[in-house]
C-alpha cells in the first residue's frame, strides 16, 4: 500500500473534464491510492452526498484505462441523519451503493471511516469477510479507530 492517498475530500465542484484533469494529474505524480467517501464533499461546496463518488465514477466510465491504473478506496459509516449504523445490512448496501456510484465491480480498500459502538466487531469483520469472499472488495480497513478497537476488528 502507497504511503500517500490523493484525497478526494474536496473533489466536488468541478465538472467530468476538470475532474479528470486533476486525477490524472494526481497519477501522473505518482499518487495511486485514490481515497473517498460518499459523505465527502457534503460540507463543501453544496454536494449532495454520493455526488463525490459519482464524479469519480464518470471519470473512470469516460476513460476505462484510469481505474487500472489506481487502487481505489472508499469510506462508509457515516451518512446524514444516521449517527452510527454498521449493521450487516447498511454495510452491504454502502459498499453496492459505491460500487454502483464508482461505475467499477470491485473497491480495492473498502473502510470503515469512524467507530461504531452498536455493532460488535466480531459482526463487522464477518460482513466485510463475506463482501471480500464476494468479490465486491479486495481488502478491508478503518479509519478514526484507536489501537485496541482496531484489534478488536481483527479478533
Amino acid at each position: 500500500m502507497p504511503r500517500l492517498a490523493f484525497g478526494l475530500w474536496r473533489f466536488v465542484g468541478r465538472d467530468v473534464s476538470g475532474a479528470d484533469r486533476l486525477l490524472r494529474t494526481a497519477l501522473d505524480a505518482g499518487l495511486t491510492l485514490i481515497d473517498g467517501a460518499a459523505v465527502y464533499g457534503l460540507d463543501w461546496g453544496g454536494a449532495s452526498f454520493g455526488e463525490n463518488e459519482q464524479l469519480l465514477g464518470q471519470v473512470l466510465k469516460a476513460d476505462p484505462g484510469l481505474r487500472a491504473r489506481m487502487i481505489l478506496a472508499t469510506k462508509f459509516g457515516i451518512t446524514p441523519g444516521i449517527p452510527y449504523d454498521s449493521s450487516c445490512a447498511c454495510v452491504i448496501k454502502s459498499c453496492e451503493d459505491s460500487l454502483r456510484r464508482l461505475q467499477t465491480d470491485v473497491i480495492d480498500l473498502f473502510q470503515v471511516h469512524r467507530p461504531d459502538v452498536l455493532t460488535h466487531p466480531a459482526d463487522l469483520a464477518e460482513t466485510l469477510s463475506t463482501l471480500r469472499k464476494a468479490g465486491k472488495i479486495r481488502a478491508a480497513g478503518v479509519s478514526n479507530y484507536s489501537a485496541r478497537q482496531t484489534l478488536n476488528l481483527q479478533q
